[in-house]
């Protein structure tokens, strides 16, 4: 737009100059009609160069305007250019609303009651060279106390490790004579657990109650059938809750293994 107004003034200012050549001109053709000899005499003394100087000063300003035209044009595009453009808002995102999650009710859990144990299921049974067979449940073996016993047991397995042990229960060999009447010809008494493990020893050792403590040689203990070990009874929901338990022969004798748990049953040969 300012060029074209440049471009207009120049236009302008180029009519201004002839619009004045022309009217001296007639000004001179009047003057020739009256002062021929006066005009001719001025326009001859009027130099040539006043009118090449008329035409560079109008060329300079002209010039001059538009150079001061793009020179405003030049700012205002820096100007332009150093405006930071205004950032649009960013639109806000909707949020999202989390799914409600319902908590899941524990279900309820029934728990079994574990059945009562038959105690003639867990009965200590003896068999064999005896008189009279036995099926002992853990209440008709505690009434014998005629041939009970309760000790300290010293035991010492294979691995080294010792311990004491407190025991409550049935002299073995009184209750193989006395209740179950083992015969005269019997040799051998096997002790069988539950789970098949068994130990088989000679009426000899069956008959001793001089098995030692190698830390306590005052002791003597017999082999015992018990059913309490430090104070508790054995539950019968963990098997038979019977016991054989057996002293040291001499110091250093490994007696632990001996040691038969949940008894099912003993038999003599």
């Amino acid at each position: 737009m300012k060029r074209k107004i440049s471009i207009l003034l120049v236009f302008l200012l180029a009519f201004a100059v002839i619009f004045t050549a022309c009217k001296k001109q007639d000004e001179l053709s009047e003057n020739v009609v009256d002062n021929p000899d006066e005009i001719v005499q001025e326009v001859e003394q009027e130099p040539e160069e006043a009118v090449i100087e008329e035409d560079a000063e109008l060329e300079q300003e002209v010039v001059t305007e538009e150079e001061s035209l793009e020179e405003e044009q030049v700012i205002e595009t820096e100007v332009e250019a150093e405006e930071p453009k205004a950032e649009e808002p960013k639109a806000e995102e909707p949020k999202q609303e989390e799914p409600k999650v319902e908590e899941a009710k524990p279900e309820e859990v029934e728990v079994e009651q574990p059945e009562p144990v038959d105690e003639r299921e867990n009965t200590l049974k003896v068999q064999g060279k005896v008189n009279t067979e036995l099926s002992l449940s853990l209440a008709e073996l505690q009434s014998f106390t005629d041939i009970g016993f309760s000790g300290t047991f010293y035991s010492l397995n294979s691995f080294g490790t010792t311990d004491h042990t407190d025991f409550k229960g049935v002299n073995l060999w009184l209750l193989l004579k006395n209740k179950a009447g083992i015969l005269d010809s019997a040799t051998t008494v096997k002790v069988i657990a539950v789970d098949g493990y068994e130990m088989q020893f000679s009426i000899a050792q069956i008959k001793r109650a001089d098995y030692i403590d190698e830390t306590d040689q005052d002791v003597k203990l017999p082999v015992v059938i018990a059913w309490q070990e430090n104070g508790e009874d054995y539950s019968i929901n963990d098997g038979p809750p019977y016991k054989l338990v057996i002293g040291q022969k001499e110091p250093g004798d490994v007696n632990k293994p001996q040691w038969v748990s949940n008894i099912d049953k003993i038999i003599v040969e």
